[in-house]
């Protein structure tokens, strides 16, 4: 059976609280890439959740495109790049990655 949005974000927030008993302040490292910066667990736990309703709204479009609905190739996937770009945007916003530094900017 198919996963409705309603059971998705009663889901994601029924885990997310329960792991907020749990955590303690910690700071993850960013990657060694240029801009990446330490994150706090409740950002890192926030974008998780994020990425748990992504993945579960992208099952269902896959499920979607292989249904008897004969729905529109084309806005579907028009739909599904602009919520993979959407939860992308959101991700960002959560993590507020800085602008990389460049050789001629002078900076160490």
């Amino acid at each position: 059976m198919p996963i409705r949005p309603v059971e998705i974000a009663d889901a994601v927030s029924s885990r997310h609280q329960s792991e907020e008993h749990d955590m303690k302040e910690t700071h993850h490292f960013g990657l060694p890439v240029p801009g990446y910066r330490p994150q706090s667990d409740e950002a890192v736990a926030a974008v998780k959740g994020f990425k748990e309703i992504e993945e579960r709204v992208l099952r269902m479009l896959d499920d979607l495109a292989v249904s008897d609905l004969a729905a529109d190739g084309r806005w579907l996937a028009i739909g599904r790049t602009q919520l993979e770009q959407g939860f992308m945007a959101v991700n960002r916003a959560v993590f507020k990655p800085a602008r990389a530094a460049l050789p001629e900017d002078g900076g160490s």
